[in-house]
């Protein structure tokens, strides 16, 4: 499996990708990224947000098979979380 720790490429090594959150969501990811600054760090941007957790995603074993809701998958994914601890 390829290194998935970097997140250090340059910009022409990225692609582009539109995403729609409802205002909550948004509002979530906005709020952690203030609140790493607000505690000494630097703002952490959604963009990053995401990526980590897109990489948190490759390292559990989800089984999207048949999933047809976003409920659905959100279960499995728990799922995924409570096998790796």
């Amino acid at each position: 499996m390829e290194d998935t720790n970097k997140g250090k490429g340059s910009k022409s090594e990225y692609i582009r990708v539109n995403l729609t959150l409802p205002d909550e969501l948004d509002r979530v990811l906005q709020e952690m990224g203030n609140d790493a600054r607000a505690s000494g760090g630097y703002k952490i941007p959604k963009t990053m947000i995401m990526r980590a957790l897109v990489r948190l995603l490759m390292q559990l074993d989800v089984d999207p098979s048949g999933v047809k809701t976003e409920d659905e998958l959100l279960d499995r994914l728990k799922k995924a979380i409570e096998k790796n601890n």
